[in-house]
């Protein structure tokens, strides 16, 4: 049997999934794309993880227990964005602002990850939330329709990082294993 694949992210709170649903409505009058993410799995990804054995996830989740989280923090979402060509881009996603915290916390997780042989990414850290991906078709060109859909920025807190199991038969795709709580969050440090 394979592993299950795993990633550590920021959850997006119900309360603003609402505003990327609406927008994401919008953009499917616009686009075709193979995937748009579902309601519940809007997220920042900190760390993809890939397969992780069941006793390496263990020892992982008690050395990220360890970790020194910043404080919670104000996190803002910002325009659309994309990956790929700028004619047919491969994803959609609403950019993530690059605050100091949010930074610290990823590298925190990527330092951690590596110790336990998950190698740290090659590219810049460039936080976003995915809104669809695997480009199909687009009805105008691409940068007319981002001016045109644009949206006002979103800002939540953040109060904890969660581990996420990726279940890609079932909705919703990602089932949180793990939440790490930052310093002035509910229960510090603590997994529920």
């Amino acid at each position: 049997m394979q592993s299950s694949h795993y990633f550590i992210g920021i959850h997006i709170p119900e309360a603003y999934r609402s505003e990327l649903v609406d927008q994401q409505q919008e953009l499917k009058k616009e686009f075709q794309y193979k995937n748009w993410t579902g309601t519940d799995d809007f997220h920042i990804t900190l760390k993809f993880l890939g397969a992780v054995e069941p006793n390496t996830l263990e020892k992982l989740i008690e050395a990220c227990l360890l970790l020194e989280f910043p404080p919670s923090f104000q996190c803002q979402l910002n325009e659309l964005g994309s990956f790929g060509k700028s004619t047919e881009p491969r994803v959609l996603f609403r950019e993530v602002e690059k605050h100091p915290n949010l930074l610290k916390l990823q590298a925190a997780f990527e330092k951690t990850s590596a110790e336990f042989g998950y190698p740290p990414e090659k590219r810049t850290y460039n936080p976003h939330v995915t809104i669809g991906k695997k480009f199909l078709s687009a009805t105008a060109p691409v940068n007319e329709i981002l001016e045109r859909t644009k949206r006002d920025h979103l800002e939540f807190e953040v109060q904890k990082a969660v581990l996420f199991r990726i279940e890609p038969q079932q909705n919703p795709r990602y089932v949180p294993i793990a939440k790490f709580h930052l310093k002035g969050g509910e229960h510090h440090g603590a997994v529920d």
